[in-house]
């Protein structure tokens, strides 16, 4: 068989298997004896190892009981809180004007100074700055509302 194809110029490669004779070199007679000992030897058989597979068991056992006690825990949370507000009043405008809103006029002098700094601050960070009208908040503001 001629492995060299004149045409394409390449070399072809022929399959070789155990069985082709051919392929075997020959054997003398101590090398057979050799062969037919090792192979009389036992061989001991590998267990392919599975702990990828063992370490995703692992994973999702995890992840399932993780998944248990957080609906568990949901659960015992929604029950204490709604326990705890069966006694609670309705909220209702009334409620919040009696109690907590006050129609007392205080002098400016009687309301502490931290409270005056953290209104300001809440409204207006440079209120002392400017003179009533702050013109940068004003055009960021018009900025904003024209762009989004």
């Amino acid at each position: 068989m001629n492995y060299y194809n004149e045409n394409t110029n390449k070399i072809r490669r022929r399959k070789v298997s155990s069985n082709d004779s051919v392929s075997k070199p020959v054997e003398n007679k101590q090398s057979v004896e050799r062969k037919s000992n090792n192979n009389n030897i036992k061989k001991e058989k590998v267990k392919p190892k599975n702990k990828p597979r063992n370490k995703n068991k692992v994973i999702k056992l995890i992840s399932v009981v993780c998944l248990v006690a957080l609906v568990i825990c949901s659960a015992v949370g929604s029950v204490v809180t709604i326990s705890a507000l069966k006694g609670a009043p309705k909220v209702t405008k009334e409620l919040i004007e009696d109690t907590y809103i006050s129609s007392e006029i205080i002098n400016v002098d009687e309301i502490p100074k931290d409270l005056k700094n953290a209104l300001v601050a809440i409204e207006d960070q440079r209120f002392y700055e400017h003179k009533g009208v702050d013109y940068k908040s004003l055009i960021r503001s018009l900025l904003n509302n024209i762009f989004s």
